[in-house]
């Protein structure tokens, strides 16, 4: 940490620090002795000491957290805001890493570089939102290698002002800070690869086709039962309807496959008319991630509109008067290879271009 009380109680940073280093420091949190550490390498911090039971010490402090921290309150204080770094909220009794104001508003950082479980994430998002403090979560290196984003999406996702959608924040020393859109972050690539604009479509059907071999053959539990009921009806589950995957940016929010859930309502919609309040209490069987920003309710709306709008465009599905049918039939293959052999031709009728993102799921 950056920010420690002196043996007059004055908050002092690290890098004054050196010039009272024979100076007793105490963390502002939990009063307990910290040291002063600085050399030609590392960049000039306090630590705990050992067995310390500070709730910020047990997660350590990388370099990467260190000078992260420095670079973001050098990036606000170059766009006009005043930066608090390490400001204690004693009545919550939490450090965020930076606070920064600017005219009336009021926004704490956290920039997150360990691992860090939904549950913490919602404990201390709370305490600030108690104090009436906007947080924003910017994610380190380390989540930027990892490809579970949809849990990511609902734990660390930012509604800003203006957005349509939750965004994630990443920093990156090269690049700065960035954010993605939350349907936009998928688990096919990494952050750090910076291609996520581009998605070869015959490439990611393959990988969809894999999963769903895997599926048919090893499948447990609801998948199982899935694949079972359609090879009574003469169906192959790796030979789905393309209408069933997903090759846009998709709304995060299921913990379970989408191509299982959107191929589930297809069948719906085979069988009958559905209107929207049907279909909205149709997806609550469905396993979802609790959201972090946003009602689970809202959840569910904004990824059934997506996919309704997107059917309706491509013309599978029509609605008229409020209520929503399958417009023409599912088009089943009988294999993996007449399936993938008709892809171009669908992609063509779907008029889908090669860009955009992909769920992965």
């Amino acid at each position: 940490m950056f920010v420690a009380q002196d043996g007059k109680g004055q908050l002092i940073e690290a890098s004054r620090g050196k010039e009272g280093r024979d100076s007793h420091f105490v963390c502002p949190g939990c009063q307990q002795p910290v040291f002063l550490r600085c050399g030609r390498l590392k960049i000039a911090h306090f630590a705990h000491q050992r067995h310390c039971v500070c709730a910020r010490a047990t997660e350590g402090e990388t370099q990467e957290h260190l000078v992260g921290k420095q670079a973001l309150k050098q990036f606000f204080e170059a766009r006009g805001y005043y930066v608090q770094l390490e400001q204690y909220f004693p009545v919550i009794k939490q450090r965020a890493d930076l606070v920064i104001y600017k005219n009336n508003q009021v926004i704490a950082l956290e920039f997150q570089c360990a691992a860090l479980s939904f549950q913490q994430v919602q404990k201390r998002s709370a305490g600030y939102r108690q104090l009436g403090i906007v947080v924003l979560w910017i994610l380190g290196e380390r989540y930027q290698q990892r490809k579970v984003w949809t849990r990511l999406g609902r734990t660390f996702g930012f509604w800003g002002t203006g957005q349509a959608l939750p965004h994630i924040y990443f920093w990156q020393s090269q690049r700065g800070l960035f954010s993605i859109p939350w349907q936009h972050v998928d688990n096919d690539r990494k952050v750090r690869q910076n291609r996520l604009g581009q998605t070869n479509l015959e490439q990611l059907a393959w990988r969809q086709v894999k999963a769903l071999q895997m599926t048919q053959r090893y499948g447990r539990g609801k998948l199982r039962f899935l694949a079972v009921n359609l090879y009574q009806q003469g169906h192959c589950l790796e030979a789905i309807p393309w209408s069933a995957h997903g090759l846009a940016p998709q709304i995060g929010g299921l913990s379970e496959p989408y191509w299982s859930v959107r191929l589930q309502l297809l069948l719906l919609l085979e069988q009958r008319v559905c209107d929207w309040k049907i279909l909205l209490k149709w997806l609550e069987h469905f396993q979802w991630l609790t959201p972090h920003l946003i009602s689970l309710k809202r959840v569910q709306e904004l990824w059934l509109q997506q996919v309704l709008d997107e059917w309706q465009a491509q013309q599978v599905v029509s609605c008229d008067t409020g209520k929503y049918r399958l417009q023409e039939p599912l088009i089943w293959y009988t294999d993996i290879n007449e399936k993938l052999a008709a892809l171009p031709a669908w992609l063509v009728s779907m008029r889908i271009k090669e860009s955009g993102y992909y769920n992965g799921k």
